[in-house]
């Protein structure tokens, strides 16, 4: 019997550390290997909690940030059949940043995935809410942007309808509605007649001679009137990312990325209208989603320690070091994040993000122990399981390094079927 218990203990061993995700942990940006040293953009890469998949994205935060003080964040998303030279583009992501007083995450969403609509899977949709759950309680925000083209503006404008109170303001350009195979489109559709983005800040800006224009022009005629859609028209322009450098050097907007050029002139002002008609969202604090636990173990974050460098929230949420991130009267014109709140910038603290113990709010990468096995009671009394020499254990903790040993093995057999490195 007893040697029956420990195959049990061996199998399900087997079992969970093959299913388990790995802590998140440094991702090379090999299109711009100089980008962390010069500008200061994060590489992570992930394993999904939910089923297991690789993912990374790459982090930006204000070269004035500081950590006490309230940010909107950013996610961006990339088109359809690019890869990380359109997310992971140093120049890009420290423009945003810096000009508009953002934390950038730029995302690579498992490539083409459409949020796994084309395929009917749920993962994708829970990996974007949980990465946003753990920024609401490492870091003070107030609001949540997204933004692309063609895929990148599919993406966030599906995750408004999906989680409405964590997508607030949607930047889409040509937006890759009614693509074929994809279950989204009638499901914001629907959402839009039924009123549910009345709320949310939403740019669609598509060309007219795109072939997504009439499935772009469904969705406005469930929106229009609604008083935060904006949908434009461009006269003879094609499949087009609007909010590029390149498109806003050429039409009035200097070569900055989401500039208020002349296709988008309202732009910033808009989102400045918005933030001061929603002072609860705008000035507030993003919350998790109600009933949602931080993780208990480093190997469950989708942040790494030079992410969590940047961190200051505590968790469970206390007063806040500025008071809780309210105007003070000395914002500055210069970024969406001062005109919002009233911040007037700082610096991340030095060093890497060493840690400073296990806590969630301590400002250090959550360590805990995992639910560390092996401090079990002992076993009864019995003929036991005879092992090698044939000498019975003393107890049931005599089979714990079995399990740790062929624990390991599955580990290190899952990482290398995934060409992953084992140390």
């Amino acid at each position: 019997m007893r040697c029956l218990l420990h195959v049990a203990m061996m199998v399900l061993a087997l079992s969970l550390v093959g299913n388990r995700a790995d802590a998140a942990q440094d991702y090379p940006n090999t299109y711009y290997p100089d980008a962390e040293r010069d500008e200061q953009v994060y590489g992570v890469e992930l394993d999904s909690l939910f089923d297991g998949a690789q993912d990374h994205y790459f982090a930006r935060f204000p070269k004035t940030y500081d950590r006490a003080r309230t940010y909107p964040v950013l996610l961006w998303f990339h088109a359809a059949g690019k890869d990380d030279k359109f997310v992971g583009e140093p120049n890009m992501l420290s423009q945003i940043s810096d000009d508009y007083g953002l934390i950038v995450l730029s995302l690579w969403q498992r490539g083409d995935s459409w949020l796994g609509d084309q395929d009917d899977e749920q993962p994708p949709k829970q990996d974007i809410e949980e990465l946003v759950n753990q920024l609401a309680v490492r870091y003070f925000v107030s609001y949540v942007m997204g933004g692309g083209a063609s895929l990148g503006g599919y993406v966030p404008l599906r995750l408004a309808q999906l989680y409405p109170e964590k997508m607030h303001v949607v930047l889409a350009a040509a937006t890759a509605l009614g693509v074929a195979g994809s279950t989204g489109t009638e499901a914001i559709y629907q959402a839009g007649s039924d009123g549910l983005l009345d709320e949310q800040l939403i740019y669609d800006v598509v060309g007219t001679d795109d072939g997504l224009i009439g499935a772009n022009r469904e969705l406005d005629g469930r929106m229009a009137g609604k008083p935060y859609w904006r949908f434009i028209e461009v006269a003879g322009a094609e499949h087009i990312n609007f909010w590029s450098d390149d498109w806003n050097g050429e039409h009035g907007g200097g070569w900055k990325w989401l500039a208020a050029g002349d296709t988008t002139p309202h732009l910033w002002d808009d989102i400045h209208a918005w933030a001061a008609a929603h002072p609860a969202i705008s000035q507030g604090h993003l919350e998790p989603t109600p009933g949602w636990r931080p993780p208990s173990s480093a190997d469950a974050w989708y942040l790494t320690d030079k992410v969590l460098a940047y961190a200051g929230r505590p968790w469970p949420p206390g007063p806040t070091p500025d008071g809780g991130g309210r105007p003070d009267g000395t914002a500055s014109d210069r970024t969406v994040g001062d005109r919002v709140a009233g911040r007037d910038g700082g610096v991340p603290r030095e060093g890497g993000g060493a840690r400073e113990g296990g806590a969630v709010g301590d400002g250090a990468h959550p360590v805990g122990d995992g639910g560390s096995a092996g401090e079990g009671g002992k076993g009864g009394g019995g003929g036991g399981c005879h092992i090698g020499s044939g000498a019975r254990p003393r107890d049931s903790v005599a089979g714990i390094p079995w399990i740790i040993g062929l624990g390991f093995l599955g580990w290190a057999a899952r990482r290398r079927a995934r060409g992953l490195r084992i140390w």
